[in-house]
């Protein structure tokens, strides 16, 4: 990455910095070395002289005139909206919320718009070409069968109306809550397979590798040699879709542990896996992103929402996230859209679940933008019928459909 800019001074080059000039890299992928500038303002000056092509400068110091061919920002404001995309300033992560205190950032927004209609591209160009859209398609695989701890984590969410003093919520919601923990016991995972071989698309699917360290009583309980695990793999494998490690919030605080479990389910797989998600979305930011590269991962998925739907980095955009040292580095792909987002903390039902799901894949479309879903196989009689027609939907509208693995050969440097 250090070779992709001009600095004045070397030092002007930290992990944020880098995180910055990927997010304008994938929103303009055409942007080369000599359009990329940090320094003081009369350098400035001097290396944009009569320049003809667009020209994204950094100001360490004062900040230099916005021309036609020229946007200027400060540094502090580089590092602001470095740190507000990777939520670098939480100590703890669990599970995007505004439970957590996380709100969009109204200046990044301004940003990113702003940038776009610098670049006189007010929509992503990073689709591949002859597509109007992109649906990075995933799956957590948290349960195999609705088992008692699925059935008293129905009763969690409504305690937790009552601990946040929602009583109004709690009365309003103890009918659909109650109705869950009468759903039938086979997941819809292979089904959901079947669907997508007809489409003939392929899809991330996440799973939790379970150890010793990892057997905490709110993570996934099933075994990889169970099996229906065993069967459900194959079935992927067989589809040419991508697994994945669905890690513990345990191992977002500890390499070893994290080596470890992906060890496992690339024993039990026998793929290289690639890509990460720690389970409900908790990790440390000052701690969990070295630990992701020092394992090797190519992406990580953990950036969601669990209470409500919101643009995780205000940015509509994937972006790269850098060690300390800034030598290492790894793509985040925050996941805009949730099945348990609607059907578990907010409660919706089927009628309100479905118009927002299209809501959410309408807006996606008008703006070209890159959607990344997350499917659990919840076994409500209703759930596959309704995935096949989002599936059929989105190949109508003329999206790309595919798992975060695939996509990653759009996107290399």
């Amino acid at each position: 990455m250090k070779s992709e800019f001009i600095t004045e001074k070397q030092s002007d080059i930290d992990s944020l910095i880098l995180t910055f000039f990927s997010l304008i890299k994938f929103i303009n992928p055409n942007l080369n070395k000599e359009q990329f500038l940090i320094g003081t303002n009369d350098w400035l000056i001097s290396k944009t002289e009569n320049v003809s092509k667009k020209i994204i400068c950094v100001c360490t110091g004062e900040k230099i005139k916005n021309t036609e061919n020229i946007f200027a920002i400060t540094k502090d404001e580089a590092l602001y909206f470095a740190k507000k995309i990777t939520l670098a300033e939480k100590s703890s992560v669990k599970g995007i919320s505004e439970i957590d205190g996380y709100k969009e950032d109204a200046k990044l927004v301004d940003f990113i718009s702003n940038l776009k209609i610098f670049f006189n591209d007010k929509k992503i160009s990073y689709l591949p070409e002859g597509y109007s859209g992109l649906l990075l398609l995933s799956h957590d695989v948290d349960y195999i069968q609705t088992n008692i701890m699925y059935r008293l984590g129905r009763i969690y969410y409504l305690l937790n109306y009552l601990r946040l003093g929602k009583f109004k919520m709690f009365f309003q919601k103890f009918i659909h809550f109650i109705q869950q923990i009468f759903l039938e016991k086979e997941w819809k995972y292979v089904k959901m397979l079947e669907i997508e071989k007809e489409f003939n698309i392929t899809s991330s699917w996440f799973f939790f590798s379970r150890i010793t360290k990892n057997k905490k009583l709110f993570n996934p309980n099933y075994e990889l040699k169970n099996n229906r695990v065993v069967d459900l793999i194959q079935k992927i494998k067989n589809n040419n879709s991508e697994i994945a490690l669905h890690s513990s919030p345990e191992s977002a605080f500890n390499s070893i542990l994290l080596n470890e479990e992906k060890a496992k389910l690339e024993s039990y797989s026998d793929e290289v896996i690639f890509g990460n998600r720690h389970h409900m979305g908790r990790f440390n930011p000052k701690i969990s992103y070295d630990i992701w590269m020092e394992n090797e991962f190519e992406y990580d998925a953990s950036f969601l929402t669990n209470d409500k739907f919101m643009d995780i980095s205000s940015t509509n955009h994937f972006f790269k996230i850098f060690n300390t040292s800034g030598t290492k580095s790894i793509i985040e792909f925050p996941t805009q859209w949730m099945d348990v987002q609607y059907l578990n903390f907010l409660a919706y039902d089927e009628k309100k679940f479905k118009t927002e799901t299209f809501k959410a894949i309408d807006n996606a479309h008008s703006n070209n933008n890159v959607l990344s879903m997350n499917w659990h196989g919840i076994p409500y009689d209703w759930y596959t019928d309704f995935y096949r027609e989002v599936i059929d939907y989105c190949v109508q509208k003329g999206f790309l459909i595919c798992g975060y693995r695939d996509y990653l050969e759009f996107i290399k440097d």
